[in-house]
């Protein structure tokens, strides 16, 4: 329930603006004068404020400019002033104040609710686009910054281990616990920054955001990687963002076991006729073993989520062929 603050010092007005708002289904607050309107805006800053202009002790432009030197601008309420004064003079002093419109009195309730809604409907594109820009930078820090950090954390210890045959045992068992624990933070870092990847997905649209994920996994890799879209965008972007993370889980897997020192991504077709190709020249595996193990189960349940064909060759020592395809 949106609140609305009305700052008027005429009672039987006042009254009739509560009763208007109350029954439009509004939170109403109210102050019977300036000095009471500012304590009342900074204690639980409205949604919209009501304010009439010529009050006792402090007129609606002084509680205005009080507000704007003791606030954030984000914090200062869409301000509609109320007002038997016509005059330009006094509406641009209180549109250079920030006020966001002028009703002027004797008004009817469907001018005051018209001009409320508007209010609050900017307010909300004003706040979604803020929180959409939070919400990049905090994802932009898990993920280019603590991530890859503890990514890289991760593959230097399982490199001593792995370059050190002469560790007690007693010791690795300690290395391996915090490898361990390494492991589950990042991927409780990557779940929570999926969340937000949606909104920056948006932004780079799909062949510049899978060449930022492709960038991010081979920073402590030296592998020659060679990618290649035809497709800048979808308008589906859930799908979009479904095919990163599909993406993501084949060259992730590739990283962890393919020994691979040269992998190729094509990314080709339209948006309902999608084609994904995937070849690397690492060890590659028995794929009915892995398959009897269920060990290609994430990217097999990714490529049912978006409704596709999935094939995969592979031997041993004969690299990785991933072939998909959504029509």
């Amino acid at each position: 329930m949106k609140r609305i603050l009305v700052i008027e010092d005429e009672t039987n007005l006042r009254n009739t603006l509560v009763d208007l708002l109350e029954i439009n289904g509004f939170e109403v607050i109210t102050a019977k004068d300036g000095e009471e309107g500012v304590k009342k805006v900074i204690e639980i800053i409205p949604d919209v404020v009501l304010c009439d202009v010529n009050m006792p002790k402090m007129n609606g432009f002084e509680v205005l400019d009080l507000l704007t030197n003791i606030l954030d601008e984000l914090q200062i309420p869409p301000f509609i002033f109320l007002t038997a004064k016509t005059d330009r003079e006094s509406t641009r002093y209180g549109m250079s104040l920030g006020a966001e419109d002028y009703i002027t009195k004797p008004f009817n309730s469907q001018e005051v609710l018209k001009a409320i809604d508007v209010r609050i409907d900017k307010r909300n594109k004003i706040e979604q686009l803020v929180l959409n820009i939070e919400r990049k930078r905090i994802s932009g820090e898990l993920h280019n910054g603590i991530q890859n950090i503890m990514v890289a954390a991760n593959m230097g210890i399982k490199s001593i281990v792995m370059n050190n045959k002469n560790i007690p045992v007693q010791k690795l068992e300690v290395i391996k616990k915090s490898s361990d624990l390494i492991a589950m933070a990042i991927k409780e870092t990557r779940s929570l920054s999926y969340n937000i990847k949606l909104h920056e997905l948006e932004e780079k649209g799909l062949k510049k955001y899978i060449e930022k994920i492709i960038s991010t996994l081979l920073i402590t890799n030296d592998i020659s990687f060679d990618y290649h879209s035809t497709i800048e965008e979808l308008k589906d972007k859930q799908q979009e963002l479904s095919i990163c993370r599909f993406i993501q889980e084949i060259i992730t897997n590739a990283l962890k076991h393919s020994k691979a020192n040269k992998i190729s991504l094509s990314i080709t077709g339209e948006e309902n006729n999608l084609y994904i190709n995937y070849k690397d020249n690492g060890v590659g595996f028995d794929l009915e073993e892995v398959l009897v193990n269920d060990g290609l189960s994430s990217l097999k349940q990714k490529a049912e989520e978006l409704k596709g064909v999935l094939h995969i060759e592979s031997s041993p020592k004969k690299g990785v062929v991933i072939d998909f395809s959504i029509n």
